[in-house]
């Protein structure tokens, strides 16, 4: 396990329990205080492994490249989660795709990629797994839908639970502090 100080992480139940616009909102209100960086983790399993050929070999035609990679996103105007991260004020915004097999790995490349005393907002279920960060909160919406398996693996781990109605989210703003370089989530 790797500890990172200074990231906070966020999971979700979901892929549409809106745990972007979460990241989102946090990014816009902290980055006035300081510089934030943004970080998406995607760990690739049997799952999922047909959204990311370029790193699971499932494409035919496609060579397997690295057990994964870590890559920094530019444009802000595009529609990925990336992309929204720094177009709501992250510094740098960084995406780690990788093997579930070599997520110990891969995240220490992320740690000296984001060097010491960094202040970062991570979105992932899996990376905590491999990294202690200041807190974790897991997104869940209203519905119900099932939970997908990383967050089923990694919700035993969440400091807090946030229920999202898809308008907004059952956490009070001051409930999410940022005080020296450190995150700190009230507990209900």
């Amino acid at each position: 396990m790797v500890e990172i100080p200074g990231m906070l992480m966020i999971g979700a139940r979901c892929k549409s329990d809106d745990k972007t616009a979460f990241t989102r909102a946090l990014i816009e209100r902290f980055c006035a205080l300081g510089e934030i960086v943004g970080v998406k983790v995607t760990t690739v399993d049997s799952f999922n492994k047909n959204h990311h050929p370029e790193i699971s070999s499932s494409q035919p035609t496609g060579p397997f490249v690295e057990p994964w990679y870590i890559t920094e996103e530019k444009d802000p105007y595009s529609n990925n989660d990336t992309s929204k991260m720094l177009a709501a004020g992250a510094k740098k915004v960084f995406w780690l795709l990788a093997q579930k097999n070599h997520l110990e790995r891969a995240v220490k490349a992320l740690e000296v990629t984001l060097g010491k005393e960094t202040v970062s907002i991570c979105e992932s279920n899996r990376a905590r797994s491999a990294i202690e960060p200041d807190a974790f909160i897991m997104i869940e919406g209203k519905d119900n839908r099932d939970w997908k398996p990383s967050a089923r693996e990694m919700v035993g781990y969440a400091d807090r639970i946030v229920l999202s109605d898809g308008t907004g989210f059952d956490i009070d703003e001051s409930d999410i502090q940022l005080i020296g370089g450190r995150w700190i989530v009230k507990m209900p």
